[in-house]
């Protein structure tokens, strides 16, 4: 899957058609175990507004909605969240296959109340006072 496909709700559910009887295909299960891990986070922030659908990029998982997106990595039952301008920098970045990868943390203030940061796979904030590549300084 790239980009969004299924509707808020409508999460992709484990395929028991084309296997022997009690078999259920594994990649379909890991849609749908990751789906179950970004759906209990979006019922943790009704501030994200209504979901536009879930996808998968590189190693992982997303549920776009519209004030944040979610991810998590396959077969993790954890996800985060990336929001604002942070969000749209991974975006523009190429988002779960770009160089910084997923998202690790939340999105979370830095120490001098001056920027927010998000760890991500291969990159993070480095300090309150220099801005990198994950830091929103908004």
């Amino acid at each position: 899957m790239s980009g969004p496909t299924q509707a808020h709700g409508q999460l992709p559910a484990p395929d028991v058609h084309h296997h022997l009887p009690g078999e259920v295909d594994p990649i379909t299960m890991q849609q749908f175990q990751a789906g179950r891990v970004l759906e209990a986070k979006a019922a943790s922030l009704p501030w994200i507004g209504q979901s536009r659908g879930f996808g998968q990029e590189g190693n992982g998982y997303f549920l776009e909605c519209a004030e944040a997106t979610i991810w998590t990595v396959a077969g993790s039952k954890v996800a985060f969240e990336v929001h604002g301008d942070i969000r749209a920098y991974h975006v523009a970045l190429g988002r779960g296959k770009s160089v910084v990868g997923l998202p690790l943390s939340d999105e979370t203030p830095c120490g001098d109340d001056r920027g927010r940061f998000n760890t991500f796979q291969t990159a993070s904030s480095t300090g309150p006072h220099k801005p990198e590549p994950t830091r929103s300084t908004a």
